[in-house]
């Protein structure tokens, strides 16, 4: 997004349990589905989710070191596997969610 960017947990990698637990210990996170506009992924898994303005790459950090320590019980010696994704961007993976 032009001025923000956000922290994607799709209801396929929390149990429902996990998703409480964010919302209550992290209240600036928020589910996608009950905000007004919704993008093409948002749709399809419902995620949980928080808005970062640029510049505040801190706060970001310490959200994911949350969920991945204190949430999913990642141990921090583990080797993890990290990956990204954005939509409207125009790349071809895109194309199957198009609705």
């Amino acid at each position: 997004m032009a001025d923000s960017y956000y922290l994607d947990l799709p209801d396929s990698t929390m149990t429902p349990e996990e998703f409480r637990r964010v919302v209550k210990e992290r209240p600036d996170f928020e589910y996608a589905l009950m905000r007004k506009e919704k993008r093409l992924g948002e749709r399809e898994f419902d995620p949980l989710q928080r808005i970062y303005s640029y510049g505040s790459d801190s706060v970001a950090a310490s959200d994911v070191g949350y969920v991945m320590f204190d949430v999913y019980g990642v141990k921090p010696t583990a080797a993890i596997k990290v990956s990204s994704a954005s939509f409207e961007t125009g790349d071809s993976w895109e194309d199957e969610w198009k609705i």
